[in-house]
C-alpha cells in the first residue's frame, strides 16, 4: 500500500512538471513571436528633422516609407536650422502647415502609431 502511494505521488509530480514545462514552452513561443513581429507599441521611435525649410511632399513620403521599412513606428518632428542654406519652406507658414498636415496624412496611410510636432526651432550658432 505505501508503495502505491509513492508511486501515486511519483506520478503525479511528474504530471505537474509536465504542466510547467508546456507552459513555459508557450510562454516561449509567444515571446520569440513577440520579438520577431513585435507589437507596434514596442517598435523603435526617432525623430524626425525638417532642415532649414528643405523640405517637400515626395521627401516626406520617402522619409516615412523608409522609416516603416525598418520597423519605426514612431516619428518627432522638429523643425531645425544647422548652417545649410535656406530651403523654400519658411517654418509655419501655409505651405509648411500643408506639409505638416501631408506627413500626417502619409503616416496614417502607412499605419505608423503617431507623428509628433515638436514646437521649439533649433538653430546651431
Amino acid at each position: 500500500m505505501k508503495n502505491l502511494g509513492y508511486i501515486l505521488l511519483i506520478i503525479l509530480c511528474f504530471c505537474f512538471s509536465n504542466c510547467t514545462e508546456k507552459k513555459k514552452d508557450c510562454q516561449l513561443l509567444i515571446l520569440e513571436a513577440g520579438f520577431k513581429n513585435p507589437p507596434n507599441q514596442a517598435k523603435a521611435r526617432t525623430w524626425w528633422h525638417w532642415i532649414s525649410g528643405n523640405v517637400s511632399k515626395s521627401g516626406i513620403t520617402k522619409d516615412l516609407e523608409a522609416m516603416k521599412a525598418v520597423g519605426i513606428q514612431e516619428a518627432q518632428l522638429f523643425n531645425v536650422h544647422l548652417g545649410f542654406p535656406q530651403g523654400p519652406v519658411k517654418y509655419l507658414s501655409e505651405e509648411w502647415l500643408d506639409l505638416f498636415k501631408f506627413s500626417a496624412e502619409e503616416a496614417k496611410r502607412l499605419g505608423l502609431v503617431s507623428l509628433k510636432l515638436s514646437m521649439i526651432q533649433t538653430r546651431l550658432l
